[in-house]
């Protein structure tokens, strides 16, 4: 045992990362446990697949975000990325960092409905004959409004994100990873709150955490957003006298946060899924 623990170390370090390299990540992070050298190259690797990550490498991230009762009507996000840092900005990620360090990098992504969505949902929905499709320019901010009833304390949001690629065809996917499934659950004092905010530095806005909604205990992803509370005139006539009375707001999508490992994972996923259906895409569909 003590000859295969000194050749091991007799390793020179570039020999190390090139056998180190050829493990996946998930396949990689018990190996740092076996001594600080393995620690120390393991963690060398791992964050540099993090930080490439931002290159994206023709993947795309994808949000579907939609009250249960709007599951049919909701487009499908696109989400641009912008950025890559720890949550809470303290540190910068090109700087040396440990494995806690990493598992706080997040990945910032901007939701948007697609130019090529609203394309393709004129096309595929019903429409009056001779009148012609609207002209789609850019994409377009992402905007959900929230109706709560008159003691009702929460609203849902059913909420699910996923890494695609497409394929060498327009509507074929090469691949596609799912990232997390969830329903989030939107508390009317957090709305109340947030648009508060909202109404005394609406330019600014908060970036804190306080406007983040997680879909996970683990707050593997959130989503951020501004609120505006929506006119009493557009709501029906309430003359009730509960102190929840019916009161709307509207969502403005701001950010969506992934953790980064989360994203790492899916492109390694996504790899392995697109030599196995080497010459295989998925079709997609679009529901009308």
């Amino acid at each position: 045992m003590s000859a295969i623990r000194s050749s091991i170390d007799s390793l020179p370090n570039e020999l190390l990362i090139a056998i180190l390299s050829t493990f996946n990540s998930r396949d990689l992070l018990p190996l740092t446990l076996v001594d600080r050298r393995f620690n120390a190259t393991a963690t060398t690797i791992l964050q540099y697949r993090l930080l490439h990550t931002a290159k994206m490498e023709g993947h795309e991230m994808t949000l579907e975000s939609y009250h249960p009762i709007a599951k049919q009507s909701a487009p499908s996000m696109a989400c641009r990325f912008m950025g890559l840092s720890p949550l809470h900005h303290t540190r910068n990620p090109e700087q040396d960092m440990n494995l806690r360090d990493l598992s706080q990098l997040y990945s910032h992504f901007l939701p948007v409905v697609s130019e090529e969505t609203r394309r393709m949902q004129r096309v595929f929905s019903r429409r009056r004959p001779g009148v012609p499709l609207e002209q789609e320019i850019g994409d377009e901010p992402v905007t959900q409004e929230l109706i709560l009833d008159e003691g009702e304390l929460f609203s849902q949001l059913c909420t699910s994100t996923g890494l695609i690629k497409s394929g060498p065809n327009p509507g074929l996917l090469a691949s596609h990873s799912n990232i997390t499934h969830g329903v989030v659950r939107v508390w009317r004092h957090w709305l109340a709150k947030a648009a508060a905010i909202n109404a005394i530095c609406p330019a600014a806005g908060c970036t804190d955490e306080s406007t983040i909604l997680w879909v996970d205990a683990a707050k593997n992803v959130g989503l951020r957003f501004r609120v505006t509370e929506v006119t009493q005139e557009r709501l029906p006539p309430y003359r009730g006298s509960d102190e929840d009375p019916p009161v709307a707001y509207s969502l403005h999508y701001q950010e969506l946060l992934v953790r980064t490992s989360h994203v790492l994972l899916a492109m390694e996923k996504a790899v392995v899924q697109e030599v196995i259906n080497s010459g295989k895409a998925t079709i997609i569909i679009p529901v009308s």
